[in-house]
């Protein structure tokens, strides 16, 4: 303990005399953000807590005791119509930023490490994560194209309005699949009422693609330009290792949200109501669904208040299109066969027969992160059956709850409460996501998700800011407690944040 305070203190007086040096510097820049952080964490268990871990860009390793981070923007604007942006963040070994982007009037083209938040909640620090890209994940290297700046559709008089963007990333090489490609894209609409009564609109489709790549055999999976257009499309080719989960029909691991946010203005307050829809092929595609799906609603308050947001969340993800098989087999060909239930179940979000590393970038859930993954899991569960799946648990009901209060202009508070139940997946319940075992044929079966499991996660993080040498200064604190029937942790960080430039 000493030695870690000890170090601490060091490492505070060396990133704040380094980092003053380098932002003298930098005077003449034309807009300069650099900020260095220290600090340290403990825990109850030989694991950090899950908000002290989650949600934080993939930097906080499990078991991570100290760090130092470093975070840089530099803007430039070259005329009114050219500009410039480049960043760099890292955390201990981690780089969690490191891009370029050039931008003209409302289009952007960037390449790099480019910690990117993909749809209507990508504002909103309450939220428990999107269920598209969140920022749980170390961010993926990119290139990427994007209209930043919504444009008028025309004959819509500027009440209906446009964006997106298209971009190409590539996995880390340590996963089942080698080295996969990735595509991603996003046509956003807003119908744009404020001026009139206050209102917004918007409607998103995200859509990402997992595909390439080389798996244990050595054989490399297909990314030619023809190929690259069968997963724009979300085509495909027949599957060589057989058809399975409906997946044959579609080149590459698949998967996507479909969004819904209204925005409307209540005098000083504003509250939003965002709506998102995971699917994982083209047959769970849906703009509205009561079963599964992500509900959060926002109020902003004005500043007069102590509590100056609060934020409600509901996420579900049971059904999945049913428990029956997703295509028929060998030994289940009918309905019958099938206990019942249509073909085109079991679309288990967020895994992947052959992508079995599922959505995940070395080894963090790229979106919301209640959905747990094997790597997280087995640090309190032990050793079991996954089925070849990373996504361990993407069945599940959560109830969230966040708040940011502002007692002054020097502090600031963010309390996090999310109670879930987890059910795993058909694949554990099943033995397998094209089998109909386990629970089916034994009552006494043995599944550690079984009849649901709830756990309880929550953090009260604290910002109070100073000054030294005229400079800000940022005291930080976190607090997590996790209880519940799946484990039992409390840990604290505790950090400090030099902003040596901010303008």
């Amino acid at each position: 303990m000493i030695k870690r305070i000890s170090a601490f203190l060091l490492n505070i007086g060396l990133i704040w005399f380094s980092c003053f040096t380098l932002a003298q510097a930098q005077e003449a820049a034309d807009s300069l953000l650099l900020k260095a952080s220290t600090g340290v964490l403990l825990s109850t268990e030989e694991f950090n807590p899950f908000y002290l871990v989650h949600n934080r860009w993939g930097t906080v390793t499990n078991k991570q005791d100290a760090f130092i981070q470093v975070d840089g923007n530099y803007r430039t604007r070259i005329n009114n119509y050219w500009s410039a942006n480049f960043g760099v963040g890292l955390r201990n070994s981690d780089v969690y930023k490191a891009y370029g982007s050039v931008s003209f009037r409302r289009f952007s083209l960037w390449a790099g490490v480019n910690p990117r938040i993909i749809g209507g909640i990508q504002n909103n620090r309450l939220t428990t994560g999107s269920l598209s890209n969140g920022y749980n994940a170390l961010p993926l290297p990119t290139i990427g194209f994007e209209i930043r700046d919504f444009i008028n559709l025309p004959l819509t008089f500027g009440y209906l309005k446009f964006r997106g963007f298209v971009s190409h990333g590539w996995f880390e090489e340590d996963r089942y699949i080698s080295q996969p490609l990735l595509h991603q894209k996003q046509f956003e609409v807003v119908l744009d009422l404020e001026e009139h009564i206050g209102l917004k609109i918007y409607s998103s489709l995200i859509h990402s693609a997992q595909y390439g790549g080389t798996d244990p055999s050595g054989e490399k999976q297909p990314s030619s330009l023809k190929d690259f257009k069968k997963v724009f499309l979300g085509s495909g080719i027949p599957n060589p290792h057989g058809g399975t989960g409906g997946e044959a029909n579609g080149l590459g691991n698949h998967l996507g949200t479909t969004e819904w946010t209204i925005d409307k203005k209540l005098g000083d307050w504003r509250l939003s109501l965002n709506y998102q829809k995971p699917f994982e092929d083209l047959g769970s595609i849906q703009y509205i669904s009561f079963k599964d799906f992500l509900a959060g609603v926002r109020l902003m308050l004005p500043p007069k208040f102590l509590v100056s947001e609060i934020y409600f969340e509901l996420v579900r993800s049971m059904s999945q299109s049913g428990p029956g098989l997703p295509d028929a087999t060998d030994e289940v060909q009918t309905i019958e066969d099938n206990h019942g239930y249509k073909f085109g179940g079991r679309d288990d979000y967020f895994n992947n027969w052959l992508y079995q590393s599922g959505w995940t970038h070395k080894g963090r859930i790229i979106s919301n992160p209640l959905f747990l993954t094997y790597a997280w899991s087995g640090q309190f569960l032990g050793v079991f059956p996954n089925y070849e799946n990373e996504i361990i648990n993407n069945r599940l009901k959560a109830y969230h709850f966040g708040a940011i209060l502002e007692p002054d202009k020097s502090l600031s508070l963010r309390v996090m409460l999310t109670a879930t139940e987890n059910f795993g997946t058909y694949a554990g319940l099943y033995e397998g996501r094209f089998a109909w075992n386990g629970i089916i044929e034994n009552n006494d079966f043995e599944y550690v998700f079984l009849g649901g499991k709830w756990q309880f996660y929550s953090m009260i993080e604290a910002s109070k800011e100073t000054k030294l040498l005229g400079k800000p200064v940022f005291i930080n604190g976190l607090l997590a407690v996790d209880r519940g029937e799946l484990y039992n942790n409390l840990g604290i960080e505790l950090g400090v944040t030099f902003v040596l430039k901010s303008y």
